[in-house]
């Protein structure tokens, strides 16, 4: 998997990583305190959403509970390449965590830019 594009809001922790392209060979530099390491935590936590909550990431889970409080009113949209080429996009939110599970309240999968599950 290639990643191309990268836009993130995480509201409960006030962070927001404005959308970034990435291309064939990319550096993180910036000074203490530039978000390097923000942007690789974003892509682990993103990579972990199907895996931790036991979800094929490209099946609906539009309307589910998920028990991940790291969570919590995130927002991101994702753009990247599988391994056979395909572009796909992610757009991802959820809701507050409300003491028991999170909802997830948008959701969509777009293969080569048509939109697939909603």
């Amino acid at each position: 998997m290639k990643i191309k594009k990268l836009y993130f809001t995480d509201k409960e922790n006030g962070i927001e990583v404005k959308e970034i392209e990435f291309y064939n060979l990319n550096l993180l530099v910036g000074v203490s305190g530039a978000g390097k390491t923000t942007i690789l935590k974003i892509i682990d936590l993103i990579k972990s959403i199907p895996i931790e909550n036991q979800i094929d990431p490209f099946l609906l889970f539009l309307g589910n509970d998920i028990d991940n409080t790291n969570l919590s009113q995130i927002k991101f949209d994702i753009l990247f390449t599988t391994n056979k080429n395909i572009e796909c996009r992610w757009a991802f939110e959820t809701g507050k965590f409300t003491g028991k599970k999170i909802k997830i309240i948008n959701e969509n999968i777009y293969y080569d830019n048509i939109l697939k599950i909603i």
